[in-house]
């Protein structure tokens, strides 16, 4: 699938995208191309924009709980809490006044609990109807002291109630410990298992200010706790530890918790799956082998003890350069980790571009050789994953340099699934920043409910330009509705958008039948109808403009009309370039895994040759491409070409030139 290429302030964009399955059937009409504005605070001026963002948390089988991010810099919180529908309405959940919101998840009980305060830490239950549920106190059940804290967890019980855990810094009750991890547990009525204050997991535990802290369900109503633990920093650097612990709190792999993995050097940011019966897949970021970080897993009993077939410290699930962004769900239907895992991690090799990839792992320790290895090339600082709730996954990333917000849902045999484009599906939307400004996109959170649908929130601030010494914005938070078969649920949206010396082309998918009017405009001019246009067969309708002029930017968007007046939908940006060069990309991805999609541009339509040769100098295929003219061009090759799993040199021969590039395929 092409990508459209903003405009140069457009490509400062960073993106990310939160996911959230349900289940309840889509009301199409509901929801917007590029999502729903959920949240919005108008036109500010602040010299250093906030970067969190909002994220989400499962409610039920048809809605979800959206925290909205604070819009001020110095505040721990969120500033409010809603809930956000499969029919994409938004309703806000009421807050006691002055309340400061530092987390919230659903009790599975039709209620809502909420983590009050910034340090001295308050739960309180909600019911449907917003009132307080009854033998609670209005103000909440005391938690604990967050202190100076860093990292805070919570999570339902699974009975209505709620676990939270979170790290202390300079514990006062455990002289000498610089880190100690609490937790606390308030059952369905408000009993608080500890009255006024909290368990350390483990007194010695010292992450030294790390972020290295996450909290599962242990299946029997008690939870699972994982964590960076220094207690051995002298001699093997930082370790991962666990604990387990029951609704009253009891430690049950004993004071000073379950060793993970002790080996030399550094073991940093462990998440964690529950298996279901008591025990935990464990994943991290490990130094043993240097240089640069590895990806390990371990698999822990009910008893703390690795399980049978797993290596004491872990296995080796794939060796990496800079790791992060480690996401570990079930791969089982229903998703549990007593049947496996699939796993997702980015690595940033020094110097390079961001790859995302994926693993499967099984829940005997192995990691599945003919797993498809999945490796977008394209994704930057963030991506996302959940269980699909079939054995597959839905995956989430940015794709660099377009900017947009794709997903893609892969099935248990980690390809892409049936009606999903192998590249992802676009999520979100251009908004035009204006002469010399861009659009900065947040994120990201996780939360899952139930197969085959899925939600989309993510944060969007338009930064028009206003000066050297200032940073003006209008921050939105939108949300997105995805159906299983990978087409956004809405009136509208852009499949593809790229430009040619001489010609603009763009792909929409329409869900109206009837006609629609492309409309383009320039900068500094109005909307103008430049065609109307009957979507084909599949929903797609293509427009192909030729009065373009070079080095021109145009925006193009479709008018819709709906009962009650014209819906505009689907807006894009391209940049005409003025004359295009001979290059070559080469393949992308590459690794390829399946099929090789090889990216090149042409200055012209004289005739032009793509070849593709093996490393015995066989030619495997040629292709005549002088015909496409001037502009970037894609060419995608696959097993009916004779390709096969190795490494192929490809080829691009114009006139007296040639330019050639690498290319693998592992499939």
């Amino acid at each position: 699938m092409s990508r459209a290429r903003p405009g140069p302030a457009d490509l400062l964009r960073f993106a990310a995208l939160t996911l959230v399955l349900a289940c309840a059937a889509p009301a199409y009409a509901s929801w917007q191309p590029g999502g729903n504005l959920i949240d919005s605070l108008g036109h500010g001026t602040r010299l250093h924009p906030v970067a969190e963002a909002s994220v989400v948390r499962p409610e039920s089988d048809s809605s979800c709980l959206v925290l909205v991010v604070s819009r001020d810099p110095n505040c721990c919180c969120w500033s409010k809490l809603q809930r956000l529908s499969a029919s994409g309405s938004v309703q806000d959940i009421p807050l006691p006044s002055g309340a400061v919101l530092r987390d919230a998840v659903a009790d599975g009980q039709g209620s809502v609990l909420a983590l009050l305060g910034c340090t001295d830490l308050r739960l309180l239950k909600i019911l449907a109807d917003g009132s307080v549920a009854p033998g609670w106190p209005g103000s909440g059940v005391a938690v604990g002291s967050l202190g100076s804290g860093g990292t805070l967890r919570m999570m339902p019980d699974g009975a209505g109630g709620a676990y939270v855990t979170w790290d202390i810094f300079n514990p006062s009750p455990f002289p000498g410990v610089s880190t100690a991890i609490m937790v606390q547990h308030v059952s369905g009525s408000g009993a608080a298992a500890v009255a006024g204050g909290a368990v350390a997991v483990s007194p010695v535990a010292t992450v030294n200010g790390t972020r290295g802290l996450d909290m599962v369900p242990d299946g029997g109503g008690g939870a699972i706790l994982v964590f960076e633990d220094g207690r051995n920093s002298a001699t093997s650097g930082t370790d991962i530890f666990a604990q387990r612990v029951d609704a009253a709190l009891t430690l049950l792999w004993g004071g000073g918790g379950a060793a993970v993995c002790t080996a030399p050097l550094a073991q940093l940011g462990p998440v964690a799956l529950g298996d279901g019966a008591g025990g935990a897949l464990v994943l991290w970021r490990d130094r043993r082998s240097g240089p640069g970080e590895s990806l390990f897993a371990a698999r822990l009993g009910p008893d703390g003890l690795p399980v049978a077939g797993w290596a004491a410290g872990g296995v080796s699930v794939r060796p990496g350069t800079a790791l992060h962004d480690l996401h570990l769900v079930g791969a089982g239907a229903p998703p549990s980790g007593g049947a496996g895992a699939i796993v997702s991690s980015q690595d940033t090799p020094y110097g390079g571009a961001a790859h995302l990839h994926l693993d499967r792992l099984h829940a005997d320790g192995r990691v599945d050789t003919l797993w498809h290895p999945a490796v977008i090339q394209s994704a930057l600082l963030s991506s996302g994953l959940v269980p699909d709730g079939s054995g597959g996954a839905f995956l989430s990333w940015l794709d660099w340099p377009s900017g947009m917000l794709l997903a893609l849902r892969i099935g248990p045999d980690g390809i892409a699934a049936p009606g999903w484009d192998p590249d992802g599906v676009r999520v979100d939307a251009d908004r035009d920043p204006g002469p010399g400004g861009y659009v900065f996109t947040l994120g990201p959170g996780l939360a899952s409910t139930t197969p085959g649908r899925a939600f989309a929130v993510f944060d969007q601030q338009v930064h028009p330009w206003c000066g050297i010494s200032e940073v003006c914005y209008e921050s939105y938070t939108y949300a997105q509705y995805l159906v299983a078969d990978g087409i956004v649920a809405s009136l509208a949206s852009l499949i593809s958008a790229d430009a040619a010396a001489g010609r603009a082309r763009l792909e929409w998918w329409v869900s109206s039948q009837g006609s629609v009017t492309v409309e383009r405009r320039q900068e500094q001019t109005g909307w103008t109808a430049m065609v109307q246009a009957m979507p084909d067969g599949a929903g797609r309708v293509t427009f192909v403009d030729l009065a373009v002029a070079a080095g021109a930017r145009y925006g193009y968007r479709l008018a819709i009309a709906q009962a009650g007046g014209v819906i505009y939908a689907g807006e894009a940006w391209v940049e005409v370039p003025a004359r295009a060069a001979l290059a070559l990309p080469g393949a992308r991805p590459n690794p390829a895994g399946d099929d090789l999609t090889v990216w090149f541009s042409l200055p012209d339509d004289a005739p032009a040759r793509l070849e593709l040769f093996d490393l015995l100098g066989r030619r495997v295929v040629e292709r005549e491409v002088g015909a496409l003219g001037s502009g970037s061009h894609t060419v995608r090759l696959t097993a009916a070409d004779g390709l096969g799993p190795g490494v192929y040199l490809v080829r691009l021969t114009r006139g007296a030139r040639s330019l050639a590039a690498r290319a693998v395929v592992t499939r």
